[in-house]
């Protein structure tokens, strides 16, 4: 598991570089890059929330939480208070349907829940502009719709 986690790591490292793809990672405009889950709060400020989400243009992506240096419990009872990978799997998309677009991901490994391992997720998305993507999904045992808002991170200018 750690050798596929360093992989990951290194092959966007890579593509980051432009060593595999013809377009940068950083230069991409759609659902390849690299992500911070936002929220907004009731002053209207969007603060970044510690989530981020690397869409690689290979059709692979992995999620790393931070906790901020604070600890954080796990399902199974252990404490981290380092960032880590989630989960991790492959995506592929699917048809568009209006301003959304939707895609599968499919989870090859969850460290929280085990259970999500080798299973598919159901989502759509839509760019509100080149740098904050709308993305939302149904949760299957509540019925309800999750919503997610995330902003491009991108190089220091």
């Amino acid at each position: 598991m750690k050798r596929i986690f360093m992989y990951l790591i290194l092959v966007s490292l890579l593509m980051s570089c432009g060593t595999y793809q013809k377009t940068n990672i950083i230069e991409s405009n759609d659902l390849v890059g690299l992500w911070g889950m936002v929220k907004e709060l009731p002053s209207g400020k969007t603060v970044y929330i510690g989530t981020i989400k690397v869409i690689n243009p290979d059709k692979t992506f992995y999620l790393i939480w931070n906790s901020g240096g604070k600890p954080y419990k796990d399902l199974s009872g252990k404490t981290n208070n380092k960032p880590f990978i989630g989960l991790y799997g492959t995506y592929k998309f699917g048809k568009k349907e209006g301003s959304f677009t939707n895609y599968t991901e499919h989870i090859i490994s969850h460290s929280l829940s085990a259970t999500l391992d080798n299973t598919d997720s159901e989502l759509k998305y839509k760019m509100i502009d080149k740098n904050t993507m709308l993305l939302m999904y149904h949760i299957k045992s509540s019925g309800e719709v999750g919503r997610e808002v995330w902003k491009r991170i991108t190089p220091l200018n």
